[in-house]
């Protein structure tokens, strides 16, 4: 695919936290399981092995009580500034796409930038952001 052609997703949001706290959020499983995905769904589980090259795994279960495993690999861990690692929904045919998380401060709270790339096409970009962690509404 041509990657003037990918389509990306990018989402910015501002937490009343300083970046440590917003990343150490995003590396603690503990803490993930709590938050990650959208109020529809519940996490069930979320191992990760945080340091670069380790794996993650998370189960989001919707209202349905269908099952959404999914996992990744951490390529960049700069506490507490970048989280980068792969995502990809355990299916098949499934593409893997990388997210960059960007944690900067902002006033006395942070600022975080989330880029998602890439999707081959309009419609996959779609069903993430159906799935997307909503990084603040729990």
């Amino acid at each position: 695919m041509d990657k003037d052609k990918q389509h990306s997703l990018e989402l910015e949001h501002r937490f009343d936290a300083p970046p440590q706290e917003v990343f150490a959020a995003w590396t603690n499983p503990t803490e993930i399981v709590r938050w990650w995905g959208p109020k529809e769904f519940r996490t069930t589980s979320f191992d990760a092995d945080v340091r670069e090259g380790g794996e993650s795994r998370a189960v989001m279960v919707g209202e349905d009580g269908k099952e959404l495993p999914h996992g990744g690999r951490y390529l960049t861990i700069e506490s507490p500034r970048l989280l980068v690692f792969t995502f990809r929904w355990e299916e098949p045919d499934a593409t893997e796409t990388e997210m960059r998380i960007n944690f900067e401060p902002d006033g006395s709270g942070a600022k975080l930038t989330l880029t998602q790339a890439p999707f081959d096409d309009v419609e996959e970009l779609n069903r993430m952001l159906v799935t997307i962690p909503t990084l603040s509404d729990k």
